[in-house]
């Protein structure tokens, strides 16, 4: 095990063992190529990745280790991966739906917003790509609502000021319906 552990000054770090398999590294690399498939117009690539790392991500790095050691920004040992990686599992459902959307595909789409959403109910790019999809299907109604419950989510979650982009974005989509 010593091996496999190295101290760095006050810091430890971990190296695994010769073909070793890692699922943050694994995801990282997913997210990676489906970003270059997506780039390149390959969807079809693309969704396989993102579909991958969507299995792979189940939830906050070391989630189970109490907030007091865990979420702490002055003795950052692992928050801002943590965050980080959340980040990036936003970003494969927010690609996911957008996917699933151009296919007109929008149950799909709409479980990917709400699967971000189940994690973070301020997660604008999801909210974003729900009202994206309601657009798709000229569903101005569900826009409305779904801008609702985004500043509903602000007020009972955050209660910080509205994000200008994402009121850019409703206006935008619910003007064109």
């Amino acid at each position: 095990m010593r091996e496999h552990l190295l101290r760095d000054g006050s810091r430890y770090i971990l190296v695994p063992p010769e073909r070793s398999w890692l699922d943050i590294s694994t995801f990282e690399q997913l997210c990676r190529q489906s970003h270059s498939h997506i780039k390149s117009g390959a969807s079809d690539e693309a969704l396989i990745c993102l579909q991958a790392a969507d299995r792979l991500y189940t939830g906050d790095l070391f989630e189970d280790i109490p907030a007091d050691y865990a979420d702490n920004t002055e003795h950052d040992w692992c928050w801002s991966k943590r965050y980080w990686l959340r980040d990036m599992f936003f970003k494969v459902q927010r690609d996911a739906a957008r996917i699933h959307r151009e296919r007109q595909d929008f149950s799909t789409a709409l479980a990917h917003c709400q699967k971000a959403l189940a994690i973070d109910p301020l997660c604008e790019i999801a909210h974003e790509e729900a009202m994206r999809v309601f657009r798709a299907q000229g569903r101005r109604e569900a826009i409305d609502r779904q801008y609702k419950l985004y500043r509903d989510s602000l007020r009972h979650f955050d209660d910080r000021p509205q994000s200008a982009w994402l009121r850019q974005v409703y206006r935008e989509l619910a003007d064109a319906g």
